[in-house]
């Protein structure tokens, strides 16, 4: 005998107590007036006496109707079951139950992959050979904890005894195969829930249907389905792609940053919190693979977010930046407009900085230990004069106090000229310019004023070029520990372009942007390193950018080292060689894997005018496994 659904046995209860009221009733009639008490209340309300009886018995059989089905459904494990009609999933007169699963597996090498691939896949045969007709779920509604994905086996039946069966069938399996997570049976408004939020439904299973059921529909879904992933393709590679786990519901963290690509389509937005951004960026590429793209498309997006970014510009490549947005440009060599490396910081003692100013210059040019000791007498002597005078002390008043330091042999005649020759250079020219300007340009010019650019490339000289970098970052540097003013969020960018030659330059031991790395986050402080070779940057400093975007890359020892950073397998150098311009991988502290990525540098609003950051829109990150 096929069972009835709850409404056809609520409508055949309500019709049984019907019938036995009409053959009881004048036995019921006779018990109840032979109480006093009902007699005297239906005496006060006269005008209901006269009601027949039968009007209140069929009221009190519907109360102890309703509590009978109130009762049968708290004790009922299936009580989740609804119908689906053809609104919902084209599957009319049919019953619905659905089993999720809670917790987490770590999936932490190749070995697990596929020891889980093999469980899942020998887990899903097992349904297919038992006719159980299936849908997953992979949804996102919890959307108070983004953290959590849910896999939804949403099984379909006839019947309630046959999805009673089959549900019983499902959560054995599952406890049999992935005795890690919890089978829990959802409530029919939880149902309703991951079909309305619903990112990737797919029937893998029903003979009564004819769907496909090929062993390829199923890999694509093994591993993937525990966390929402599913497998897809790059150029021929194996990638994954699973649920964003940012939460969506505030913009006011996150950026966009572009698309996910799977199957060599876009198929949805990618965001970057800006508490991953705190933890500072490094972008690589060859030339031509898009670094500098994303430079600009990450300053446009934070300068809207109302956070300052400083861009020290190596090859002039950011003014266009002018043309969609205000901001300031500093275009050293060309305006009157100076760096002065020997600004005495307060923070430092006098000799303090002589020592630093000494150190500084000397790592640059590489001079001698008696060159340098040489300068290290100029510079006491300049400070000296020019305190006297009332005035900050410049790369001129350095070389003129070099040039009047006596002369006792002919080796401090060797020394003295091979100093002058490295360093009369800076007094001349568009470099004398930068250096020796009228109008000094002060810090707070540069991190208080929204977009600043910093134009180098009128500049041919690298070494000065290198000090003007470096300068600028001790001033920044110094600002902040002189302040000591700690914030939780990022309040401004320093966007260095070619930081290899900020890089090789050390004091007392440590790169100058490895210093700021480890010490400025807290300040509010973040850099976005840019290099064409991540084997020329510091290991200090890779260790210290916690976001590494990477275009394509064609030298060997450049892949492996990104591989070694991030400790991927070796069989992601094919990716990398692969990567066309504008495609990157990208990895962040929040997420589980490297996300591959289109970076989008058309403005967000379009994205928004067309309806991609809907809340309930699929929000899906791309990764790539051997």
């Amino acid at each position: 005998m096929e069972t009835k659904s709850p409404r056809e046995l609520l409508l055949a209860t309500f019709l049984l107590i019907l019938v036995l009221v009409i053959y009881v009733r004048p036995y019921l009639a006779s018990f109840l007036v032979s109480y006093s008490i009902v007699k005297d209340m239906l005496k006060t309300f006269s005008h209901f006496y006269q009601l027949n009886v039968v009007v209140g018995l069929i009221v009190m059989s519907l109360f102890f109707t309703t509590v009978l089905v109130l009762y049968r459904r708290l004790n009922n494990p299936f009580n989740g079951t609804i119908k689906v009609g053809d609104f919902w999933l084209a599957l009319p007169n049919k019953v619905i139950g659905c089993i999720t699963l809670r917790g987490e597996l770590l999936i932490e090498n190749d070995k697990a992959i596929a020891s889980l691939e093999n469980r899942l896949e020998s887990f899903f045969q097992a349904l297919r050979n038992s006719g159980v007709t299936y849908t997953l779920f992979v949804s996102d509604y919890e959307k108070n904890d983004a953290y959590k994905t849910i896999l939804g086996i949403v099984v379909i039946c006839n019947n309630l005894d046959e999805l009673r069966e089959n549900l019983y069938k499902v959560k054995a399996g599952i406890e049999a195969t992935l005795p890690e997570l919890e089978a829990v049976m959802l409530s029919g408004r939880e149902i309703l829930k991951i079909i309305r939020y619903s990112l990737i439904p797919l029937i893998l299973d029903s003979k009564k249907l004819h769907i496909n059921t090929s062993k390829s529909v199923l890999k694509h879904l093994t591993t993937a389905c525990l966390r929402g992933m599913k497998r897809t393709s790059y150029k021929g590679l194996e990638v994954w792609y699973l649920p964003n786990k940012m939460d969506r519901s505030n913009h006011n963290n996150r950026i966009y940053l572009g698309q996910v690509i799977a199957d060599n389509k876009e198929i949805a937005p990618f965001y970057i919190s800006l508490h991953d951004i705190s933890s500072h960026i490094a972008i690589f590429g060859t030339t031509g693979s898009g670094k500098t793209t994303t430079a600009k498309t990450i300053t446009l997006r934070l300068l809207k977010k109302g956070i300052g970014v400083l861009v020290l510009d190596w090859h002039n490549e950011y003014s266009d930046l002018l043309d969609v947005t205000e901001g300031t440009i500093y275009r050293l060599g060309l305006d009157d407009v100076s760096i002065n490396p020997l600004m005495h910081s307060s923070g430092y003692s006098l000799p303090e900085h002589i020592d630093f100013v000494t150190d500084l210059i000397s790592d640059i040019f590489n001079l001698s230990h008696p060159q340098a000791y040489m300068l290290r007498e100029a510079l006491k002597k300049a400070y000296i004069k020019a305190k006297l005078q009332g005035k900050v002390p410049t790369i001129v008043d350095l070389v003129n106090e070099i040039e009047k330091l006596p002369i006792k042999s002919g080796w401090d005649h060797e020394v003295k000229t091979a100093l002058l020759r490295r360093l009369k250079l800076l007094t001349e020219g568009p470099i004398g310019k930068a250096l020796n300007g009228r109008h000094v340009i002060k810090v707070e010019d540069l991190l208080t004023q929204g977009l600043v650019i910093i134009e180098l490339g009128h500049i041919r000289n690298v070494y000065a070029k290198q000090l003007l970098v470096f300068s600028i970052l001790k001033m920044i540097y110094d600002y902040y520990v002189g302040r000591r003013e700690i914030v939780n969020k990022v309040r401004h960018v320093t966007v260095i372009e070619e930081a290899l030659n900020a890089t090789s330059i050390k004091t007392e031991g440590l790169h100058i942007i490895e210093r700021m790395l480890s010490e400025l986050r807290k300040y509010g402080e973040s850099l976005i390193i840019i290099s064409q070779s991540p084997t020329d940057i510091p290991s200090g400093v890779l260790k210290n950018t916690s976001v590494k975007i990477v275009h394509a890359l064609r030298e060997g020892r450049d892949v492996m080292t990104i591989i070694n950073s991030l400790g991927l397998d070796k069989k992601y150098v094919e990716i990398f060689h692969a990567l066309n311009t504008g495609d990157a991988i990208l990895y962040a502290p929040s997420l589980i894997r490297p996300v591959l990525l289109r970076v989008k540098p058309e403005l967000f609003e379009k994205l928004v005018s067309q309806g991609n950051t809907s809340k309930n829109a699929p929000d899906l990150l791309v990764i790539e496994v051997p």
